[in-house]
């Protein structure tokens, strides 16, 4: 007699000797695989006779396979039977949606079943929240970085810098502190400075190969800054004199260089040759004096603009008649000022009144030009921070120090 078994199976009827009834061999093994592998869920039947197995995918009781005979419409799924008691269902490029519990069943009555759990582990992805590879925002606002993972297990995101920097984040009593990496699917940057520029990326890992990563560059823009690390310079005749400037400027500046109240210096021509040394958003002015006369004595400006503004920074050339003396260590006292060079090789002869109206001039240009010489932001002594205070090599460039002395005595 023909007895109905679960789930709609449709099993050929036949006459078994009930002393020999189908069962289970072995317990079922739980199968995990990576998403995109194959699967393959056995289990283990005797004295089958003339029952039949069946295949079902419990959570949405999709009947996957009777017997040799695939019913669901997945083409990734197929089945196997291997003598004399070995049956496979086998899925292959297995899915996130693949993953749950089937049913290994016999139409015996009692039904008799085994459960097998299929786990798929899913490699990490990334989605950026906001789908910017590149933010580009002005000085001292605040920007939230996202990136959204997924996967199973669910990944952890960190966050680093590509150039290997700090990353500075704003503590609530608002002290800005360094950090190697940073965990956490968003990353906030209060109050944002030019140290804080460049590409933060974000990886997530969930110990599934492999992991992956995201890139999002990060631009500040700012006003123009230039310092000037000699703003008075003498240089003798038919030598070859060079003065500096060091530039910050985001977006990039257009630079260049005029004497006294004139136009450009012309790169063109041999009395004059310029370069430029660029990193990030640094630039080191260079304007070399080839065979110096007492014509190029004057006034020079470097000039630095972008679409934020413009700045110029200014140098004085004077002509000295210094002659080569001996290595000597030597101690020269200017005003209340004492300066000491132990490598001194130039003894600088110059007149008394020329220096004096040399300084005077240069004191009166200081106390008219202030805007270009130092930037904005000043870090606190002592302070575990990230500010625009110590920024690369650009302030790292000496004071101004003037060693001249004339001994009127000894003449």
């Amino acid at each position: 007699m023909c007895l109905p078994v679960g789930f709609l199976l449709v099993v050929l009827c036949t006459q078994s000797d009930g002393r020999y009834l189908p069962n289970f061999e072995k317990v079922a093994q739980n199968v995990t695989v990576t998403k995109g592998q194959n699967a393959l869920l056995t289990c283990h039947v005797t004295h089958l006779g003339g029952y039949k197995v069946g295949w079902i995918k419990l959570d949405s009781k999709a009947i996957q396979a009777i017997h040799t005979h695939v019913i669901t419409h997945n083409s990734r799924v197929s089945v196997q039977h291997f003598a004399p008691s070995m049956w496979q269902l086998n899925i292959s490029n297995v899915q996130a949606e693949d993953q749950g519990p089937y049913m290994c069943q016999l139409n015996t009555d009692p039904m008799r079943n085994q459960v097998v759990y299929l786990r798929v582990l899913v490699p990490p992805e990334i989605e950026l929240m906001d789908n910017r590879h590149e933010i580009i925002i002005p000085e001292g606002s605040s920007i939230k970085l996202g990136c959204r993972a997924k996967g199973d297990p669910h990944p952890v995101v960190r966050w680093h810098r590509e150039d290997g920097e700090d990353i500075c984040i704003r503590a609530p009593n608002g002290e800005r502190l360094r950090f190697a990496e940073h965990k956490g699917e968003t990353l906030k940057l209060d109050k944002i400075s030019r140290l804080d520029m460049g590409i933060y990326i974000c990886t997530a890992n969930n110990g599934v190969p492999s992991m992956t990563s995201r890139r999002i560059h990060v631009k500040v823009n700012f006003n123009p800054v230039i310092h000037v690390p000699s703003q008075l310079i003498w240089s003798h005749v038919g030598e070859s004199t060079t003065m500096e400037c060091y530039v910050e400027a985001s977006p990039r500046s257009i630079n260049y260089w005029i004497k006294g109240d004139g136009g450009h210096i012309s790169k063109n021509g041999s009395k004059y040759s310029e370069s430029e040394i660029r990193e990030s958003f640094n630039v080191k002015m260079v304007l070399t004096i080839h065979s110096f006369h007492q014509s190029d004595v004057g006034k020079y400006r470097c000039v630095a603009k972008n679409s934020l503004g413009e700045v110029e920074g200014r140098i004085h050339v004077y002509e000295s008649q210094a002659r080569p003396a001996k290595t000597a260590t030597k101690t020269y006292e200017n005003d209340d000022v004492i300066y000491e060079d132990e490598e001194y090789v130039t003894e600088v002869e110059v007149d008394k009144a020329n220096l004096l109206e040399a300084q005077d001039a240069h004191q009166k240009q200081l106390s008219t030009e202030s805007s270009w010489r130092q930037p904005s932001n000043k870090r606190s002594q002592g302070q575990r921070q990230c500010d625009i205070s110590s920024s690369s090599w650009l302030f790292a460039a000496s004071a101004l120090v003037l060693v001249a002395h004339v001994n009127m005595s000894s003449r």
